[in-house]
């Protein structure tokens, strides 16, 4: 087998898509083996190849960092993003330095790939995660053969 695709199998593990047959799974120092993906999500940050499989296209950039940043709390029926929260998600985007903080009501299916896959890298760790993974896209093999 591949070592990608080992990595690949072994992270779906870790993530909880897929169940593990023997071992266990530890996140700082807590065992995860039996818990579903929805619990593990608070302490995974994950990036994928394609940045649209990890964000909703249909929605805004402050509605996708608002699910991201209540991932694995509680939600009610209130889904409205705060002022509060718009104005940390503004001061995160301005590192980026890709104007974003100017388009937090832009729909991401808008936005170059660029600008998508940045916003996903910020996304995978707006909640400090206590493991993170990222997809190795077109961009990283090309620079790695060179």
């Amino acid at each position: 087998m591949a070592l990608g695709v080992y990595i690949t199998f072994r992270i779906l593990d870790i993530a909880g898509i897929w169940p593990v047959d023997t071992g266990s799974i530890v996140i700082d120092g807590q065992d995860v083996t039996g818990l579903p993906d929805f619990k593990r999500a608070p302490l995974i940050g994950r990036v994928f190849k394609d940045p649209m499989t990890g964000a909703a296209a249909t929605m805004q950039i402050d509605e996708n960092l608002a699910l991201t940043a209540r991932r694995g709390k509680r939600r009610g029926l209130n889904w409205e993003v705060t002022a509060k929260e718009r104005a940390e998600y503004k001061e995160k985007l301005k590192v980026l330095n890709l104007g974003l903080e100017d388009r937090l009501t832009a729909k991401i299916g808008l936005l170059s790939g660029g600008q998508r896959q940045a916003l996903t890298l910020l996304m995978a760790t707006l909640v400090k995660p206590k493991v993170t993974h990222g997809g190795t896209g077109p961009a990283r093999r090309r620079q790695r053969r060179s």
